[in-house]
């Protein structure tokens, strides 16, 4: 089982995290510390379930920051190839996030619910990411 599976059977379209490492200290200079006990920054869902892999991007954009019951995350701006930028999941709905932690008993898939439930705070100096577009199982 991968470390990025959301169910060992499916297989998903996602971004994973290139530059984890700058990103998190961009984010801990803007006094960004995990809220809850275990760190989960390291992909971008896409599509749930999906058998191909997401559109290639440029990059993407931390915008805001959510905290939730039991889980923590940031909005993330998409920056496709084609030109085209967006922070909304049209497949699915919701918003492009990556779960920044996750308290004991919690999932990360709880990101989506505290995105649509919970005030986002912008962040004072937007945080670029580096992203490569894969298919995840």
């Amino acid at each position: 089982m991968s470390l990025f599976d959301h169910t060992a059977a499916f297989s998903y379209a996602g971004y994973l995290i290139t530059n984890r490492d700058d990103a998190l200290d961009q984010l801990q200079a803007q006094r960004f510390f995990p809220h809850y006990e275990k760190l989960d920054f390291h992909h971008i869902t896409h599509l749930f379930p999906s058998q191909e892999p997401p559109p290639p991007v440029r990059g993407g954009t931390i915008l805001a920051h959510c905290l939730g019951d039991g889980v923590e995350c940031f909005v993330v701006e998409l920056h496709f190839e084609d030109g085209t930028s967006t922070y909304e999941r049209e497949h699915e709905g919701g918003t492009y996030h990556v779960t920044f932690s996750v308290a004991p008993g919690h999932q990360p898939k709880e990101s989506n619910d505290a995105l649509a439930t919970q005030p986002w705070l912008p962040l004072g100096t937007p945080v670029e990411l580096e992203l490569e577009a894969r298919l995840l199982s």
